[in-house]
């Protein structure tokens, strides 16, 4: 199937994919370490991400409530692997 599609097309059909598997990845990581939601709401959530893994990490990054404090747990995430030099 994708040697259908060329070289090129397929470089960009994997580029594309893994992009949309790391922000997937990413949707799911910020869901567990979330300690502002209940159990039922992630699990709601995981469902909505498994059954509509594109979609459902879109709209999981624009309407999921933001953590308490008005922090975002995914860049708090990245700050503990940054040098401590650019460190917010």
């Amino acid at each position: 199937m994708l040697g259908a599609v060329g070289p090129i097309g397929t470089v960009i059909l994997v580029v594309v994919g893994v992009v949309v598997a790391a922000c997937w990845a990413l949707a799911l990581l910020d869901l567990f370490r979330r300690h502002d939601l209940s159990g039922w709401w992630k699990l709601l959530w995981v469902i909505f991400l498994f059954v509509l893994p594109i979609l459902g990490t879109i709209i999981y990054f624009l309407v999921a409530p933001a953590a308490e404090g008005g922090k975002n747990t995914t860049s708090d995430f990245y700050n503990k692997f940054r040098p401590r030099s650019m460190r917010k």
